[in-house]
């Protein structure tokens, strides 16, 4: 319940009150003094801010709660933001078509995939690895092969070198140079099986006719046969036996 007191003071406009102090008694709060009520009031109400709008310009004077509020705001990202941060703590990290996730390190705690198949790394490296140990190093000239049966193409050796075997097999033709050694072989021996073995000093020799040209016995040969004929001069020495004998 209020009580009004007024102090009455002159001249009023009609419809007026007016009063050097008006004073209201509330119940609870006591005499209340209505103009220091009203300063008190308009004294508060100057320092607040008006109402802003979307064209007001805000001037702020004490930000601390702001700044404080401000710095866990995530600022609105887009294409072309680049964000520099500490840890990022996110669900699947998936980069656009055409761009690439650099790091000095990148770490996965469990699976690091690979591809749109979503190969695991490190198994791959380990088939890799794997792979890699049962292959042969990279020969040099120098290299020695110790190994089992080569399955190739053509084996051509350096210019002075020797390819050397206990056996070596041609499945099919053995070359040299541009001779098929087995056709060379079979025309050596067909011609080998036509000439006479070679003859020693003891060699007996039975055939026909033989066509050749000076006969030379050795000292203490003799020469026989059931006839022997001269085609011209039959020699003894230097002597001519036919004409000796036709003396």
């Amino acid at each position: 319940m209020f009580r009004r007191f007024l102090t009455k003071i002159s001249p009023a406009i009609n419809g007026e009150l007016r009063a050097y102090i008006i004073s209201v008694e509330d119940d609870t709060l006591g005499v209340i003094n209505v103009g220091d009520s009203i300063n008190s009031i308009t004294s508060t109400l100057d320092n607040k801010q008006d109402k802003i709008t979307n064209n007001n310009y805000l001037e702020i004077s004490d930000v601390s709660g702001l700044s404080e509020a401000l710095e866990n705001v995530t600022v609105n990202l887009d294409s072309s933001t680049d964000l520099t941060v500490g840890t990022i703590n996110c669900g699947n990290l998936t980069g656009r078509t055409g761009t690439t996730i650099t790091a000095p390190t990148i770490t996965a705690s469990s699976n690091l995939l690979h591809e749109s198949t979503n190969t695991y790394v490190a198994t791959k490296i380990s088939s890799i690895e794997t792979t890699l140990n049962g292959k042969q190093n990279t020969l040099a000239s120098t290299t020695n092969i110790t190994t089992g049966t080569i399955s190739s193409g053509t084996i051509t050796g350096k210019t002075g070198t020797t390819i050397t075997a206990p056996n070596i097999t041609a499945s099919s033709n053995l070359l040299y140079g541009s001779t098929n050694v087995g056709t060379k072989i079979s025309s050596i021996e067909t011609s080998f099986n036509t000439k006479q073995t070679t003859l020693g000093s003891t060699t007996n020799i039975t055939t026909g006719t033989i066509s050749c040209g000076n006969i030379t016995g050795r000292d203490t040969a003799t020469f026989s046969a059931q006839t022997i004929k001269a085609g011209t001069n039959l020699l003894y020495g230097t002597t001519n036996d036919g004409t000796k004998i036709g003396e």
